[in-house]
């Protein structure tokens, strides 16, 4: 959290300076901090923060070898599962209320696993429609 440096379109930003002004909150930046965060900042910002984006440029991401893919360990099914990292959930239903309304409900990991949202904590969820990358918080 003293460091908010992301990735987008093959470019450096530090965002650290504009976590407490971010209107999605820090939390939204602090979640794809250290990533390609591309996708994700063209599914939610206007032209407007595109401009501001530039504020924080650093430079362009230099092309490394890539080192061999790290081990990736599950977390334990008794640990809430959300973790500032994606995960996949599975549709159990999807409910048609009227034209332009849908309810959806989504399942955990695991039968095991627990929510682990903390109180006053948001969730962002991300899905493909139509090929377009669409992300809501809540």
């Amino acid at each position: 959290e003293k460091s908010a440096w992301i990735v987008v379109e093959g470019r450096v930003y530090d965002c650290t300076p504009y976590l407490e002004d971010h209107p999605g909150g820090a939390s939204s930046i602090l979640l794809v901090a250290g990533q390609e965060a591309t996708e994700d900042f063209e599914a939610v910002h206007s032209k407007k923060a595109w401009g501001q984006l530039e504020d924080y440029y650093i430079g362009p991401l230099r092309n490394q070898s890539a080192p061999s893919a790290p081990v990736v360990t599950p977390a334990p099914q008794d640990e809430g599962f959300l973790k500032k990292q994606a995960q996949s959930l599975p549709l159990i239903e999807k409910i048609i209320v009227s034209q332009d309304t849908r309810i959806f409900r989504f399942g955990l990991p695991s039968p095991n696993a627990r929510l682990g949202l903390p109180t006053g904590m948001h969730m962002l969820l991300k899905a493909k429609v139509g090929g377009a990358t669409v992300m809501r918080p809540y």
